[in-house]
């Protein structure tokens, strides 16, 4: 199994790359994303201090895509809108 800190995963027949590992630390329940602290992820990392009440968010990666997104059938990308699989705007 590979780590997925700076390995993007290939889509295939037109599909787009998967995401990389996101860690995000030390942040209260309503701060915004520029506050929360991101460190350059590798496969493990050790001494990290919270505070009480602070946060952790570990991001995991799925694979590349199958196809264009693009053709996906309504439905099935409404459902995965539905689920947070995916978000309705892409940064180019």
């Amino acid at each position: 199994m590979e780590n997925a800190e700076n390995l993007l995963h290939k889509g295939v027949i037109e599909g787009e790359e998967g995401a990389l590992n996101q860690f995000y630390y030390g942040y209260e329940a309503n701060d915004p994303p520029e506050k929360q602290l991101s460190p350059p992820l590798k496969s493990k990392i050790t001494g990290i201090s919270l505070k009480r009440g602070q946060r952790v968010r570990l991001e995991t990666p799925g694979g590349g895509g199958f196809g264009k997104s693009s053709e996906r059938p309504l439905e099935k990308l409404n459902y995965d809108l539905e689920q947070g699989y995916v978000t309705e705007t892409k940064d180019d």
